[in-house]
């Protein structure tokens, strides 16, 4: 068995791992709602290993190791949502329901992700290399975000298909929908040029790098159908877990700043800020028609750059 064959395996195995993980985690969270026993087991699942990375991130800080602070903000970002007055606060902001046990794990999880990457970058603020992606790992990966989606918003326990499609913003486009999504794009070609430019004005070794690494993620997808296939891939798995099912709960500002962070291979650069004002404009595409007008924006955007990089 050759070693590609075994990455794809421990792939497909890390993130069957996961959603199986979710879809318990969704399961407890809402029998949490009306049983005190299981809210007390949910505080203890998210404020042990909240506990456990806050003490490690202190002992690394008391050692002088900065690499202390990435996992110091994990910690307290699963444990912060656990105060009833820190999600008040956060509602104030947000259309989460802080009585919600549900949005209460969601925002632990958003939260801690948020901190790691954050501080991951302060640490280094060089692109991250990805190299040479595989068809079958974008495949996965797509999927993955997709089913996970579903499974957030309660899919085969509190929702049936139709609902958690409903609740995940995914509907049909009227002609006039169509159109908007389309002039979203020349929005989004707009702001990130302007990233672009600045980032090889600026800061001329990221760019490079940037562009080292943006050509080893669509080195496989370079033709006409590979571009469509990876914006379309890429478009519908994002939009779908973060327009989709993250948004409605936590804001277009925190769901931009963690659909920027995910995007390690920009480092901390003019391009990473440009992402982030494409979350905003993918955001505003949720809030004033659905999350399918966004899907379109991203799809036809993502495949306008494959074919313009290739």
């Amino acid at each position: 068995m050759n070693s590609s064959l075994l990455d794809s395996i421990y792939v497909l195995v890390t993130l069957a791992i996961f959603i199986a993980v979710a879809y318990g985690m969704a399961f407890w969270a809402r029998r949490a709602a009306g049983d005190r026993s299981a809210l007390v087991g949910l505080y203890l699942i998210l404020g042990i290993p909240g506990g456990l990375l806050t003490l490690l991130g202190l002992a690394r800080l008391a050692g002088g190791q900065s690499s202390g602070f990435v996992w110091l903000a994990a910690g307290l970002g699963l444990i912060l949502p656990m105060s009833p007055q820190f999600r008040a606060r956060v509602a104030r902001h947000t259309p989460m329901d802080p009585k919600s046990s549900i949005d209460m794990v969601g925002l632990s999880i958003v939260l801690a992700f948020i901190g790691f990457f954050l501080f991951q970058y302060a640490l280094s603020p060089e692109p991250e290399e990805t190299g040479e992606i595989s068809i079958a790992y974008l495949v996965s990966q797509f999927v993955f975000m997709i089913v996970l989606a579903f499974v957030l918003v309660g899919v085969r326990q509190w929702r049936n298909w139709r609902q958690a499609a409903e609740r995940l913003g995914l509907g049909r486009l009227t002609p006039r929908e169509v159109g908007i999504s389309l002039l979203a794009v020349v929005g989004g070609l707009l702001v990130m040029g302007i990233a672009g430019a600045l980032t090889a004005w600026l800061q001329p070794d990221f760019n490079n790098e940037i562009q080292q690494t943006t050509d080893d993620i669509t080195s496989n997808v370079s033709s006409l159908a590979g571009a469509v296939f990876f914006g379309l891939g890429a478009g519908a798995s994002e939009e779908t877990l973060l327009r989709g099912a993250i948004q409605p709960r936590y804001g277009i500002w925190i769901t931009s700043l963690l659909f920027a962070l995910l995007h390690s291979q920009y480092g901390i650069s003019f391009v990473l800020g440009g992402v982030f004002f494409m979350g905003v404009i993918l955001g505003l595409l949720r809030n004033r028609i659905n999350t399918t007008a966004a899907i379109l924006t991203h799809a036809v955007f993502n495949t306008i750059v494959v074919l313009l990089g290739s």
